[in-house]
């Protein structure tokens, strides 16, 4: 039988002993098993640094179940059941899904066998003592964690660009690194983005701590947020003095946190609709919004996040924002009209009061917009003048909402639910239509276009998932 080979591991580092369950230990064993039962290993699937836990990605997995869906193989072998999950909840689902598939799992340390009902019976207490083994291990790391950052050290396991890590703690600095890392603070608080800053590093030849030519947007950015680099160790919501020797200094690096939370809410009007619920359907990550000079696209961020893509996406904003606004809208009306689909309409007065609020909360934030290119695209700005002017825009757009809010909570007592939610949709600021979209949509899979000539119809691309 053709049989697919799961390896995972938590946290590689520089680990070892005989409590360590290697890759390489856990490849050697399923070979083993699958020679002794004459089955064939026809893929490998391995996630490492990556925990078992319920909520967290796991891509080699993800990449695993879609494959059992496409019949490639009947059996999944794992080293242990911990190895597939340590949830029992989350792991139950996942094993359910594989028998929907007809793929059987097979433990080949717990000799497991789960055709039969006492092999159930079996998973399913070694699920629950999982569950309960990572809870506990979990809770003595915290305890472990918590009464370090109290003390000042690091907990730097994976090691610390800039920095020589020894036992998790930065012992001695790195000298070509540190400058890196110093000039890459001091051009990020001179206003310099993100894409800039990766474009410097890449010219002047510093490679990022995992390999390759180019530092990754997600990983530069955990360099400019690390309070570790001011000498700082966080613990809850202060910071404490850590005893290693600081890289920038903590009035700088304020400066950097600063601009990164004024940039963070100027960005989220910049969103679109589908924003956070978009993935790449050839492999399962995020795409995210992408502003191209005329443009906006959501593209596929998987080598953003130093992984590969099979088949990278992008796919227009406002064209999947239409076709997902008018799915959602034309199942809301399936589930809150009543039947025959008759609904009394109101007067439009506070129709057209609320539209004239709306539109200055869209012409504030479109003023926003056009500030923050002003000085980052641009440059044509000042930081001083930039921030005056957001100031001011940033406190008329909230009072302008708020007048808004106060409109629709009038106009809620005087006409039917169900007439206001539709008729009031198209006036809704960006955020409150997200959040309405959510209660529907859980997922937004997007297949690749072709590549030149006419795109298929998005209705050929797009699959939506619904909550209910």
């Amino acid at each position: 039988m053709r049989a697919a080979g799961y390896v995972r591991v938590s946290q590689v580092g520089a680990r070892g002993g005989d409590s360590f369950l290697s890759p390489d230990l856990q490849r050697e064993r399923i070979q083993a098993w699958a020679a002794y039962r004459q089955h064939e290993v026809v893929e490998w699937y391995t996630d490492l640094d990556v925990s078992g836990r319920e909520g967290v990605r796991r891509p080699e997995f993800e990449r695993l179940m879609r494959d059992a869906k496409m019949g490639r193989f009947g059996i999944v072998a794992v080293y242990r059941l911990t190895r597939f999950g340590r949830s029992v909840k989350d792991t139950a689902a996942r094993y359910a899904e594989l028998r929907e598939y007809d793929v059987g799992l097979v433990s080949v340390t717990e000799d497991l066998d789960t055709t039969t009902a006492g092999g159930r019976f079996l998973q399913n207490m070694l699920f629950a003592m999982a569950e309960f083994e990572s809870e506990r291990i979990g809770e003595e790391w915290r305890g472990v964690h918590a009464n370090r950052r109290r003390r000042g050290l690091a907990n730097a396991t994976r090691g610390l660009y800039g920095y020589r890590v020894e036992g998790a703690i930065p012992v001695a600095i790195e000298p070509a690194e540190a400058r890196a890392v110093r000039e890459a603070y001091q051009r990020r608080a001179q206003g310099a983005s993100i894409s800039t800053i990766r474009r410097w590093l890449h010219d002047e030849g510093h490679k990022p701590p995992r390999g390759g030519d180019w530092f990754a947007k997600p990983t530069l950015q955990q360099i400019l947020r690390n309070p570790l680099y001011a000498g700082l160790v966080k613990n809850g919501d202060d910071l404490v003095e850590a005893p290693h020797e600081a890289i920038v200094s903590r009035d700088l690096w304020e400066t950097v946190q600063k601009l990164h939370r004024r940039t963070t809410t100027l960005n989220r009007y910049r969103t679109g609709l589908a924003s956070g619920l978009v993935r790449c359907d050839g492999c399962g990550y995020a795409m995210v919004a992408w502003h191209g000079r005329d443009t906006r696209f959501y593209r596929c961020v998987a080598r953003q996040q130093a992984h590969e893509c099979p088949s990278p996406t992008m796919v227009t904003m406002t064209l999947l924002d239409e076709f997902l606004e008018t799915a959602f809208l034309r199942r809301a009306r399936k589930l809150a009209l009543p039947r025959g689909g008759k609904v009394t309409r109101g007067a439009g007065r506070w129709q057209r009061q609320e539209a004239a609020l709306t539109a200055r909360a869209d012409e504030l934030r479109r003023a926003l917009d056009s500030l923050a290119d002003s000085r980052f695209r641009g440059g044509t700005i000042g930081q001083e003048e930039y921030e005056r002017q957001a100031a001011r825009l940033l406190a008329d757009r909230v009072r302008a909402e708020s007048e808004l809010e106060e409109a629709r909570a009038l106009a809620a007592q005087e006409h039917p639910r169900t007439v206001e939610f539709f008729s009031a949709w198209p006036h809704l600021p960006l955020e409150r239509r997200q959040t309405m979209l959510r209660r529907l949509v859980r997922e937004v899979r997007v297949k690749p276009g072709r590549r030149g000539g006419p795109q298929p119809p998005l209705r050929d691309r797009v699959a939506i998932e619904w909550v209910a």
